[in-house]
């Protein structure tokens, strides 16, 4: 990245005579760690990338636009909120307006007076499709990930209400050729909240999976049932072998052995 050197400044004895070329490296140096940090997570290089809010309330010619802030050429610019209602052939496009800090045009050397210290933004205005540098339909919003994403707390869009979480609960010992049923804690506080349970067995030689809820290749129901869920316990029972059960068998009784996992689905 880019720095400066500051290893020769020796106080009271030699000072730095900054230059152009001295505020023009400690721009650069922010604005190559703004792109490399948001190019590795936005899905397009160019076009206008929006980092959070500008999201439309209004509806069909009407629009109330959020402020948000987006990424564009290298440079992050904060956008203001925006409420209006286009005209015939008219769409919001969005542009860079420059400001100046209060306290412009500050003194230069030469006693003239210079407006220096700019406030870059974005803005909203009706125009012809095309005539900014984006439309607001053509805003860029994905964004990409690579490797594992852990989230904590669960994953909701923008006014999608309830979201689900997910649990993952080992079965533990089961002999399903001698026991039938099995209760499974869930360790949730409200079974009000449950949304969706799964259940898959493992075979002892750990070749295959089954779904607990199963039929053979006849349609027959041979596999078992979530008998029911209770404050505590997931509750399930196989089928015995004398009707055609699957798991009432030697390949299904290995102990100590986790028999296979229970997924539960709810509402956070």
């Amino acid at each position: 990245m880019k720095k400066l050197d500051l290893s020769n400044i020796v106080a009271g004895v030699r000072k730095l005579g900054a230059t152009k070329s001295t505020f023009e490296h400690m721009q650069e140096a922010y604005s190559d760690i703004t792109s490399a940090a948001l190019l590795s997570l936005l899905s397009q290089a160019s076009g206008v990338n929006v980092l959070h809010g500008c999201v439309n309330s209004g509806s069909g010619a009407d629009y109330n636009i959020s402020a948000g802030a987006v990424y564009y050429a290298g440079e992050v610019f904060e956008v203001a909120a925006f409420v209006g209602t286009a005209g015939g052939g008219q769409v919001p496009v969005i542009s860079i307006a420059t400001a100046y800090r209060a306290g412009d045009p500050v003194k230069y050397s030469d006693n003239n007076n210079y407006n220096t210290h700019s406030i870059r933004t974005m803005t909203w205005a009706f125009g012809a499709p095309g005539s900014g540098l984006s439309d607001f339909s053509a805003l860029v919003r994905a964004f990409k990930l690579k490797g594992t994403l852990e989230i904590e707390g669960g994953i909701r869009t923008i006014n999608s209400g309830p979201y689900l979480k997910r649990k993952v609960i080992e079965i533990g010992d089961w002999n399903m050729d001698t026991t039938s049923t099995k209760a499974v804690a869930h360790g949730l506080s409200d079974i009000t909240k449950i949304r969706a349970v799964n259940v898959v067995i493992r075979k002892d030689d750990s070749t295959e999976v089954y779904p607990l809820v199963r039929s053979n290749t006849s349609g027959v129901h041979n596999g078992g049932w979530i008998d029911s869920i209770g404050v505590a316990n997931v509750n399930l029972t196989r089928i015995d072998s004398a009707t055609n059960g699957l798991f009432d068998h030697t390949d299904f009784d290995l102990t100590p052995f986790n028999r296979g996992w229970v997924t539960i689905d709810y509402e956070a």
